[in-house]
């Protein structure tokens, strides 16, 4: 004899019906021994202090913090982007609100603006840096800008690690991640964001 299971001959499970993922959800099932769906939710994915890497096609990379984008980068926009580092072949029509962050590579961008405590290291082609007025910003490589605006307190420096070694105006300032801990002016003044221990042992 034969059974034809139907609709109203399955019991009900604890799922709710519907449908589950998206474009912005990922869908969580549970499976059990038979393979009957016995739990079914949607999770918002989450990267932090994580690292994407490969090639990374956005429209948009924003409200990005303490993660490693490494690869080629191709975004109409990366902004609000904070203690981050972003390596490789980088092409963006603008970069902007980007704070306490690493940008090295090939960087062919429309705009960089609204930069602090940043470093951008390589080949730059932007047709504006503006608004870079914060102590502690770098570029350093070759740099062709169509305009340079607003951009006091700006410095080559040098980079090893999360080091950067900077002049800004009459100072030389010692950068670490992003944050200036100790500055030197031309009169020989030193002020550090912590203690000075003398005569100690390094």
């Amino acid at each position: 004899m034969t059974t034809k299971v139907t609709a109203s001959t399955l019991a009900n499970t604890a799922v709710t019906p519907g449908t589950y993922g998206g474009a912005t959800q990922m869908s969580v099932v549970t499976v059990d021994q038979q393979g009957r769906v016995t739990s079914a939710a949607n999770a918002t994915p989450s990267i932090s202090a994580s690292q994407i890497t490969g090639q990374i096609i956005s429209s948009q990379i924003a409200n990005v913090a303490a993660v490693t984008i490494n690869g080629t980068v191709v975004s109409s926009q990366i902004a609000s982007v904070s203690n981050t580092t972003i390596t490789g072949l980088i092409n963006s029509n603008q970069i902007s609100n980007v704070a306490n962050t690493q940008i090295v590579g090939v960087i062919t961008s429309q705009q960089i603006s609204n930069v602090a405590n940043t470093q951008i290291v390589g080949v730059i082609t932007p047709q504006q840096v503006s608004n870079t007025a914060t102590y502690g910003f770098n570029i350093t490589g070759s740099a062709n800008t169509a305009n340079t605006a607003n951009t006091a307190n700006t410095a080559n420096g040098i980079a090893s690690g999360s080091w950067t070694i900077s002049t800004s105006g009459t100072k030389i300032n010692f950068i670490y991640s992003g944050i200036t801990v100790l500055s030197i002016d031309s009169t020989g003044n030193m002020i550090a964001k912590a203690d000075v221990t003398a005569f100690g042992t390094p």
